[in-house]
């Protein structure tokens, strides 16, 4: 992991499945992960990505 200027990071992209979790990752407003949502969101990527296959 890289560190650029104004806060941003740079990941290999071997690192997929953090790259997938911190896209998918939701705020609840006070700095912290909102989990319900995170989990909720994961299964309909899911659910699409079988509906796509099928």
């Amino acid at each position: 992991m890289l560190e650029y200027n104004k806060g941003q990071v740079a990941i290999h992209p071997r690192f997929n499945k953090l790259i997938t979790s911190l896209r998918t990752a939701v705020e609840n407003g006070g700095g912290q992960l909102d989990k319900e949502v995170t989990y909720l969101m994961i299964f309909l990527i899911v659910l699409d990505c079988l509906r796509i296959w099928r």
